[in-house]
């Protein structure tokens, strides 16, 4: 247990303070929820790349559909990256057009039926001790569960460190975080 990576303080120089990006069960839709000290109004695009896919101007919460991008899946990891900026600072997040749902006893993946094949991580690391703080280690990792035909990774009693996220976003691999 405890902290193993970066401690950072930080004092907000603008409005946007975070962003949560939430796909909607039928995956038509994205929704976001901007965390700001105070109203502002702020820009916002979606990019494919340098391509702009997306974009509009807010003062809060807002929704877009999402006609024209390709839904991500462990088959196809595609990401978009959502830009929002006022006042000289700006927030930067990357999302997928995915949605896990349970239809009785099928899972659906973005409304397709879908079969997990996964295994359990139980943040077992005896040459560090604690989990590395090195996106290269989880390509690696997610790299070879990919190759043994895996799609799906359930963490017991942990949460995943960012990188490990991250890697997982990339290359397309599914997580269960308890």
């Amino acid at each position: 247990g405890g902290i193993t990576g970066h401690v950072e303080i930080r004092e907000y120089q603008s409005a946007l303070r975070d962003v949560n990006i939430i796909i909607s069960g039928d995956c038509q839709t994205v929704s976001v929820a901007v965390e700001q000290e105070a109203a502002a109004l702020y820009n916002w695009r979606v990019l494919d790349g340098k391509k702009v896919c997306k974009s509009g101007t807010a003062e809060g919460d807002f929704v877009f559909d999402t006609a024209g991008l390709e839904s991500w899946s462990p088959e196809n990891p595609k990401l978009y990256t959502l830009e929002l900026w006022a006042d000289g600072c700006s927030l930067v997040r990357t999302f997928g057009v995915r949605r896990l749902l349970v239809d009785g006893v099928q899972f659906q993946l973005n409304g397709i039926p879908y079969y997990l094949r996964g295994i359990c991580e139980h943040c077992y690391y005896p040459d560090t001790v604690h989990p590395p703080h090195d996106l290269s280690f989880y390509r690696k990792v997610i790299k070879k569960l990919k190759s043994f035909g895996f799609n799906f990774i359930r963490f017991h009693t942990y949460i995943p460190n960012e990188e490990y996220m991250q890697a997982a976003d990339e290359l397309g691999m599914l997580l269960h975080v308890e």
